[in-house]
């Protein structure tokens, strides 16, 4: 027995995935495994079969919470034959709609928190201070917050995403601030995500970027920028190597 770090009752634990486990998907060899680099010096790769998980919460928790949020993402990432979600071209990337604003605006909370509570040695270490419990509980009472309010951009590579839709990398904290706020960034299933933390993000000058109550989610195209980062952090990846 131990306490659910979601809704903070003692209760036997299952293992949670840190990140979903569809999102491993194109990661998978013919073996049911993938490769991952971990943090750890003498331990550079190994395998796995089924994502990254520790104990983290209860059933209920992970089921019936986090599991509901992980459900309908897996459908706006992946499609559910219902052509429901709606993807045109837009003359900065992309605009996907028909997405509900609860449940993938927690979704997107809920991979930055669960990396900051994990002890794997996969995930980088990082601090999301009092936001992280106010985070706990809009994932808990399933309250998504302002549009601004942990708003997410998501980034696209034009010339690397294709070949890139099997790269997760964990959230890290940026060293560059954004119109005065604390930038996290992601990379998931080829697609670079940047949450803003801070208590003053309704002053971020492109709100528009995140997703909106309508459901209406931009995929902005990153430009020689963003390939410039990922040929950074190939080199970076390639020196722990």
């Amino acid at each position: 027995m131990a306490f659910c770090k979601l809704c903070n009752k003692e209760n036997k634990l299952v293992d949670s995935h840190i990140f979903p486990e569809f999102m491993y998907t194109p990661m998978y060899d013919e073996n049911h495994q993938f490769k991952i680099l971990t943090t750890e010096s003498s331990d550079i790769t190994k395998e796995s079969r089924k994502g990254i998980y520790e104990k983290l919460f209860c059933k209920k928790c992970d089921n019936e919470i986090i599991g509901k949020y992980e459900d309908h993402a897996a459908k706006v990432m992946f499609g559910d034959g219902k052509k429901e979600i709606e993807i045109k071209k837009t003359k900065i990337g992309l605009l996907i709609r028909g997405i509900d604003y609860t449940l993938f605006k927690l979704f997107q909370i809920s991979l930055l928190w669960r990396a900051s509570i994990s002890s794997r040695p996969e995930i980088k270490r990082i601090s999301l201070g009092p936001h992280a419990e106010k985070m706990r509980k809009m994932l808990f009472t399933e309250d998504p917050g302002e549009v601004y309010e942990y708003g997410v951009v998501i980034y696209l590579f034009p010339q690397s995403s294709k070949n890139m839709k099997d790269l997760i990398v964990s959230p890290e904290l940026s060293e560059k601030r954004v119109d005065g706020n604390r930038i996290y960034r992601a990379i998931f299933n080829g697609l670079f995500w940047t949450y803003f933390i801070s208590n003053h993000t309704q002053n971020y000058t492109f709100k528009e970027h995140f997703l909106s109550k309508e459901g209406a989610l931009p995929i902005i195209n990153s430009g020689e920028f963003g390939e410039r980062y990922i040929f950074q952090l190939a080199k970076d990846l390639l020196k722990k190597t």
